[in-house]
């Protein structure tokens, strides 16, 4: 129910995820076993779970998610495990790029300040680049939006006091090149990586007419472009620092 006492329901709203050991000897939630949706009366079942440790999580729109860990033993039948789901808040906004055109398809996401999880789902900007993010606890927050061909925007905020940003998208740089042997001659097919902080990103390879490349950077932080070819030896073909 909701926190008026009204029932909530949901095509797909309740997930139940088993936990399992990370082989050090350290228990992990490591598989999702079951989702369920509510009825028009906001209840719920599980049937045949295997036993364990569990994890249930609950979820609807506009509403704060909850979860609950249970510890099932073989053949056990657990009841009236109830929630009470209160109103979440919302961050909106609105993306363009330099030149004050909206942005579609931008992908947005949150998370809570010191974890490593974000969440959105698959909230991407509109035709007008607009965007909303529900169903938010209270406390600071780092929003991320991010789409190919632009430098993703990273930006603190406070959900209930966060709507109607407008925020702007950079054009990512590009570093475009010509790969040739010592000879001279044009290499077509290799492979183009960049890397960033320790992290890498190579994409699929394949033939590039003339030799030429275009790689979009899409982070400010250093970086590196690689170019690899089976026939030739590996190459640092830019460095940014």
């Amino acid at each position: 129910k909701d926190i008026n006492g009204s029932s909530v329901t949901s095509s797909r709203g309740l997930t139940i995820t088993s936990q399992g050991g990370d082989g050090n000897g350290e228990t992990i939630l490591a598989q999702r076993e079951r989702e369920a949706g509510t009825d028009a009366k906001g209840e719920y079942r599980f049937d045949q779970l295997m036993d364990g440790a569990k994890r249930l999580e609950v979820t609807a729109s506009g509403l704060i998610p909850q979860t609950v860990d249970l510890n099932l033993q073989p053949a056990e039948t657990r009841e009236h495990v109830d929630f009470v789901l209160t109103a979440g808040l919302s961050v909106s906004g609105r993306v363009r790029d330099p030149q004050g055109a909206p942005i579609s398809g931008a992908n947005v996401e949150i998370k809570a300040i010191g974890e490593s999880t974000f969440t959105g789902g698959k909230i991407v900007t509109d035709l007008d680049g607009r965007f909303q993010l529900s169903g938010l606890p209270p406390g600071l927050k780092q929003l991320l939006v991010f789409k190919s061909g632009y430098a993703s925007v990273w930006k603190h905020v406070e959900p209930g006091q966060a709507d109607d940003l407008e925020l702007t998208m950079a054009f990512a740089p590009k570093v475009i090149g010509l790969v040739t042997n010592v000879q001279g001659d044009r290499v077509t097919n290799f492979d183009v990586g960049v890397s960033y902080e320790g992290s890498s990103w190579m994409n699929a390879g394949g033939t590039y007419p003339g030799g030429r490349f275009e790689v979009p950077i899409h982070s400010d932080t250093p970086c590196h472009v690689t170019v690899r070819s089976a026939r030739l030896p590996r190459r640092r073909a830019w460095e940014r620092r």
